[in-house]
C-alpha cells in the first residue's frame, strides 16, 4: 500500500527520506506503554526461524499488523490490541516524529503532526524484492499507545513486559533467551503458550528502531512516553 495514501500529512515534508520517492507501507506496528512498564509481542509460531542446533529463533517487538489493508491505522490497531490483547489502547496526538533509516536518525517536527492517527516513528527499510512495481523503499508505522489496565494475551499471544525502570538494559543486548529474559525482576512473560525456554528472542523492526536510537544516545525514555 501506498505510504502517502495512508498518511498524506508526510507529503508536505521535506526530508531526504520522504521526498520526491516511492514508499510502501508494509506495517503497522504498536509499542504500547502504561505508568510502569512497556509492552512487546512475540511474532507468531509460523514466522520463526531456527537455528543449526534447533533451537527457535523468535522475533520480539511490536503489536504488528501487515498493511495491506488498513487505511484507519489507530482504528486497525485499537482493534487488535481489543483482540489480541484484551486491552483498551489511549492513542496520543505529539508534535513530533522519530525517523530512522539505515545509520540515519532525525526528528520531524510541527503543529501539522499532533494527531493521534499520526505515527510516532517511522522505520525506513529498502525494498525485498525486484520488479517494475519495485518503491524506493519500505516503511513500517509505530505508535506509543497508553493502555488502560494490564493486557491479557489470547491464546496465541505472547506478551513481554519490561518495567520502563529496566528499559535501557533490555535494549543493551542484541537478542535474550526466553528463560533469561523471564528470570529478570523487570521481565515478565505472559503467554498461554510461551516459547521453549531455550528460544532465542531477537528484536524485529519496531524494537529494533528504538535499540538502535537508544544505543546512539538520541533518544530518552521521556521521548517515549
Amino acid at each position: 500500500m501506498d505510504f502517502f495514501e495512508v498518511f498524506s500529512v508526510f507529503e508536505a515534508v521535506d526530508d531526504v527520506a520522504l521526498k520526491d520517492r516511492s514508499l510502501r507501507l508494509i506495517g503497522l506496528a504498536a509499542i504500547p506503554q502504561d505508568e510502569d512498564a512497556f509492552y512487546f509481542e512475540l511474532s507468531r509460531p509460523r514466522h520463526w526461524g531456527r537455528s543449526r542446533s534447533g533451537v527457535d529463533i523468535v522475533g520480539i517487538g511490536g503489536a504488528q499488523l501487515r498493511a495491506d489493508m488498513p487505511r484507519t491505522p489507530v482504528a486497525e490497531l485499537t482493534r487488535y490490541l481489543r483482540d489480541a490483547w484484551d486491552s483498551k489502547p489511549r492513542f496520543v496526538a505529539r508534535e513530533h516524529v522519530f525517523l530512522v533509516e539505515g545509520e540515519r536518525f532525525v526528528v520531524l517536527s510541527g503543529e501539522f503532526f499532533a494527531s493521534q492517527a499520526v505515527p510516532h516513528m517511522l522505520i525506513i527499510t529498502p525494498p525485498r524484492l525486484g520488479g517494475g512495481e519495485m518503491p524506493d523503499a519500505l516503511v513500517q508505522a509505530v505508535y506509543f499507545p497508553w493502555l488502560r489496565g494490564r493486557p491479557r494475551p489470547a491464546d496465541a499471544t505472547v506478551i513481554v513486559r519490561v518495567e520502563r525502570t529496566a528499559l535501557s538494559t533490555f535494549l543493551e543486548r542484541d537478542e535474550w533467551t526466553a528463560a533469561a529474559l523471564g528470570e529478570q525482576p523487570w521481565a515478565e512473560i505472559h503467554a498461554a503458550r510461551p516459547p521453549a525456554r531455550e528460544a532465542v528472542l531477537r528484536p524485529v523492526l519496531a524494537l529494533r528502531g528504538i535499540q538502535q536510537v537508544w544505543r546512539a544516545g538520541q533518544l530518552l525514555l521521556e521521548d517515549l512516553a
